[in-house]
Parts: structure tokens; C-alpha cells; sequence
């Protein structure tokens, strides 16, 4: 499985799933790609997520994904999911996500 995001400013910062033996310690490609953008210094917000999986047909991301997700991400944010049916479906995170908890909860 593999992730894009683009940011705000422009840029697009890709992932993949990095799988350990111990499942609890695996990390989504969702989440590879927001860490990448946020340790590269890019604090905009996320637009857009587009995640391919090597399935006929995808899903979007997962719980865990789609808290890191909304936290980082601009409320009208888009994800793009693809299989190999080539059958793109899209999100807008705020539906994948309702009554998120965000960092104002935490004030």
C-alpha cells in the first residue's frame, strides 16, 4: 500500500506501509507520508490524500490514519482511493471523520 499527500504549500509527500512483526508497531502509509511532510518542516495544512493499494478495489484510510488525518489536515481535505481496477473513489475527510477530536479538545 502506498500514500500521497499534498500540502498546502504545494508539495506532496508519499509513504508506504511499513509492516513489523509486531502488528501494533506497523505504520500506515497515511500516516508515513504526514510524518514526512510534518519532519520536512511543511506545517500546512493537508488538501488532498490519494492512497493506492495493490487490490482490486480500495478503501479508505484507517482509524488511526484518519485522526492523524483530520489534525493536520484543511477541513475541505480530499482522499483519492485506487485499486487495480483503476475505479478511483473520493472522500472528503470531514465525512470519513465526523465529530473528529481535535487539538481544541485538548485546550
Amino acid at each position: 500500500m502506498g500514500a500521497a499527500i499534498l500540502t498546502k504549500s504545494g508539495n506532496i509527500f508519499s509513504g508506504c506501509n511499513v509492516e513489523n512483526a509486531s502488528y501494533g508497531a506497523t505504520v500506515c502509509a497515511e500516516r508515513v507520508a504526514t510524518w514526512k511532510a510534518l519532519s520536512s518542516g511543511d506545517r500546512s495544512s493537508i488538501v488532498g490524500v490519494y492512497v493506492i493499494v495493490n487490490a482490486k478495489y480500495s478503501w479508505p484510510p484507517c482509524g488511526l490514519c484518519r485522526q492523524v488525518l483530520v489534525e493536520f489536515a484543511h477541513p475541505k481535505a480530499k482522499v483519492f482511493c485506487e485499486g487495480t481496477s483503476k475505479r478511483m473513489v473520493t472522500y472528503d475527510l470531514a465525512a470519513l471523520m465526523p465529530k473528529a477530536f481535535k487539538p481544541k479538545a485538548l485546550e
